[in-house]
């Protein structure tokens, strides 16, 4: 097949006592953008770095277009990576820079100049190939990162958390300068964040990383909507997922979630919706996302509203587009994103529903029940 396959990758480090990425599976097609995303230690870098060739694979394959390249030096891959320090000569200039991989494969002075001289109009950057790293900003550091992988000219371009140095405004104007290199090159892409949000707003797909086990797999609405369990529920979200703690219960034939005094008929979550509580304790999860919390008074006839509900307010956070309300009640404590024109204060009491459908449930493991 024409593209990127990784077969079953797995690595050891001595005197771990589990294995730094498990049987890792994935294909990457020509022209995709896909994120690996996790939390810090999760194995999202180590994996790059097996692909790159600058780690050893303990088990499995690497196959690129079909061939192994397990085993070929990193040099020899036709893969290039942009670090998340740059990794620039300091002593020489943005034109240098860009060009010396080249003439370390002993490319023809004129393609060289060519070459450069695209990628340097593609990335802004005609006006600063005389100046060195050190008279430059984080931004156009990155930028010349990026050039150096564009002059390359490679099949697949991996990004290690390339933008994690840089201020939060600069970050979003360099996430759209990747992509428009991206679609310029049209390799394979493979990014590497801890950051979900930018995760999501990048994705073609998204590959969700925990503990070195890939958890799931999905573009990011796929994986927003229909999380595979409580982890990944819990960690995209730029707002995380509500998860409140109560119990199944049977009543004449129809199955219920409750927590305190309130119950919440799980028929509603889907079609003819059931739990075998023979094969099920009865603890559950209700996972809910922040944007599917209404006010009692203040829901369109789209939502399938939940049992009214009371709650106080702990705190508020104005957002300018939205604001986040810190809830408190019986449930336990939860947030809500409302519309940016409510207007709530602190211990203001509240009465809100759920929307039934956009409802989640999980088992006291985590895993989560079909709806």
């Amino acid at each position: 097949m024409q593209g990127l396959e990784l077969k079953n990758l797995e690595k050891h480090y001595s005197g771990n006592d589990q294995p730094t990425i498990r049987r890792f599976s994935a294909k990457f097609e020509p022209g995709e953008f896909v994120v690996l995303v996790g939390p810090s230690g999760c194995g999202k870098s180590t994996l790059l770095r097996m692909i790159a060739g600058l780690v050893p694979v303990s088990n499995g394959a690497i196959n690129l277009d079909g061939k192994d390249i397990t085993n070929v030096e990193s040099n020899l891959r036709n893969i290039s990576m942009v670090f998340q320090n740059y990794a620039l000569f300091p002593h020489m200039n943005v034109y240098e820079n860009l060009a010396f991989g080249m003439r370390i494969r002993k490319e023809a002075t004129q393609t060289i100049e060519k070459t450069v001289t695209e990628a340097a109009k593609i990335l802004h950057l005609q006006d600063l190939l005389d100046k060195k790293p050190g008279a430059l900003s984080g931004g156009q550091r990155q930028r010349v990162a990026l050039g150096r992988a564009f002059v390359r000219k490679p099949k697949v371009i991996l990004f290690d958390e390339p933008l994690s140095n840089l201020d939060a405004r600069l970050r979003i104007e360099m996430r759209q300068e990747i992509l428009k290199f991206h679609e310029q090159c049209g390799a394979i892409s493979i990014y590497v964040t801890h950051d979900q949000h930018e995760a999501m707003t990048m994705a073609d797909r998204m590959i969700i990383l925990n503990q070195g086990v890939a958890c799931q797999t999905g573009t990011p609405e796929e994986v927003y909507n229909n999380p595979v369990d409580q982890f990944v529920a819990g960690f995209v979200g730029s707002i995380p997922m509500n998860f409140i703690h109560g119990r199944g219960i049977l009543n004449e034939g129809r199955s219920f979630f409750q927590v305190g005094s309130y119950k919440i008929d799980l028929s509603h979550i889907g079609k003819d919706y059931q739990l075998d509580w023979s094969k099920n304790s009865g603890g559950l999860t209700l996972g809910v996302r922040p944007e599917d919390i209404y006010l009692d008074e203040h829901y369109s006839h789209a939502v399938a509203p939940s049992p009214k509900m009371a709650a106080q307010v702990k705190m508020v956070e104005y957002l300018g587009d939205s604001t986040i309300v810190h809830l408190e009640g019986d449930i336990g404590s939860f947030k809500s994103r409302f519309n940016k024109d409510l207007r709530v204060r602190k211990s203001q009491k509240l009465d809100f529903v759920f929307d039934l459908k956009k409802l989640h449930l999980f088992t006291e493991e985590g895993n989560k029940l079909p709806c």
